[in-house]
């Protein structure tokens, strides 16, 4: 772990690179709130279980197709040993991920993510969730929904292996394959471009610190999560947990009543966070 000023300023470059606003906000269930606030834990969810049934292999599958239609015929069969490779990688090796949003307050955030808008809508503080994940294989960042894969850098490196042997800024083949992987976890297919979705990536099973992957049931189904002690990592930069809460907003279908969840934050110890809960403004019902 870097030291704390260092992260403070790499944090502070990304957030100005990005253009990242001051929040992010994550939609989610009243019992996913309940799990964080009183483990003070952040579960991430398996990617092969997500919405998007794609999710990598939907970068990866371009990247395959654009070279099979460009390359010589007698360097289709490498070409295709290389990517089997590559689906067998991705196969085993799905990542966590937890997805945040840059839409406050949004109808269709509400419907999908947050149980048909009976959920709530935690508004996260941008530079502290970014401090919190600060990791060297933890990714975080934007998901990109419209490129052009011939224009895109692996595109231009796997050409130039497939034709002459060469990998260009990589060591070998195996480099090749994280990374093009690491690159399909920001990509997705374009009808999810409406979402503006930023997340968190953990990388090539990697095991992050204080984190420990386990089994849970939810809404009838057992699922693999990776579940961070949130309160240590901020411990590391410096910050509380309840520092990365800026807000609590609860869906506009929700029979949850303020006071009562006012009661359990508090209970909690969140004194701050009690004051910053209230009511979509959203006309969904």
């Amino acid at each position: 772990m870097k030291d704390i000023d260092f992260i403070n300023k790499d944090v502070d470059r990304r957030i100005s690179k990005y253009k990242y606003d001051n929040y992010l906000y994550h939609y989610t269930s009243i019992s996913a709130l309940h799990n964080i606030l009183k483990s003070k834990q952040f579960w991430l969810g398996n990617t092969a279980t997500m919405n998007d049934k794609k999710e990598v292999k939907y970068f990866i599958e371009l990247l395959q197709g654009a070279l099979c239609d460009s390359l010589p015929s007698d360097k289709l069969s490498q070409c295709d040993s290389f990517f089997q490779k590559v689906f067998t990688r991705i196969d085993n090796e799905y990542p966590y991920a937890m997805c945040f949003s840059k839409l406050d307050d949004d109808a269709a955030q509400w419907e999908r993510y947050a149980d048909n808008a009976e959920g709530v809508c935690i508004v996260f503080n941008t530079k502290n969730i970014l401090c919190a994940f600060y990791e060297e294989h933890l990714l975080f960042g934007d998901v990109y929904y419209d490129f052009d894969i011939r224009q895109h850098q692996h595109y231009k490196i796997l050409y130039d292996y497939f034709t002459t042997g060469k990998l260009n800024g990589f060591n070998n083949e195996t480099g090749q394959i994280d990374n093009a992987i690491a690159c399909g976890y920001s990509r997705k297919h374009r009808s999810f471009r409406s979402e503006q979705e930023i997340r968190v990536v953990t990388l090539w099973e990697h095991m992050p610190k204080h984190s420990v992957v386990e089994t849970e049931c939810v809404c009838g189904i057992v699922k693999k999560f990776l579940k961070f002690d949130m309160e240590k990592r901020c411990a590391e930069v410096g910050i509380t947990f309840e520092d990365l809460f800026e807000r609590i907003i609860i869906g506009p279908k929700s029979k949850q009543d303020i006071s009562s969840l006012q009661s359990f934050v508090e209970a909690k110890g969140f004194t701050s966070l009690k004051g910053k809960i209230d009511k979509s403004d959203c006309p969904l019902r």
